[in-house]
């Protein structure tokens, strides 16, 4: 009787230390998932700026062209 005890508390200590093994795992899989999506929205957002500054930019120098041509 003590054998078959033994196996089963050896059962459950390691199916507890395998189960608390991944869910550690998820865990930190999920906080390095949230890390790498905030810095892309941050990455996109950095884009969209400087999308708009170049943007600007071409505008300026197509406004500049236009001006020249209209006024020589």
């Amino acid at each position: 009787m003590e054998i078959v005890l033994t196996i089963i508390n050896t059962i459950f200590f390691v199916s507890t230390w395998y189960f608390l093994g991944r869910s550690s795992i998820y865990n930190k899989l999920l906080k390095d998932y949230r890390d790498i999506l905030r810095i892309a929205i941050e990455q996109e957002k950095l884009l969209e700026k400087a999308i708009e500054i170049c943007g600007a930019q071409d505008g300026m120098k197509t406004a500049k062209e236009k001006e020249i041509e209209n006024g020589r």
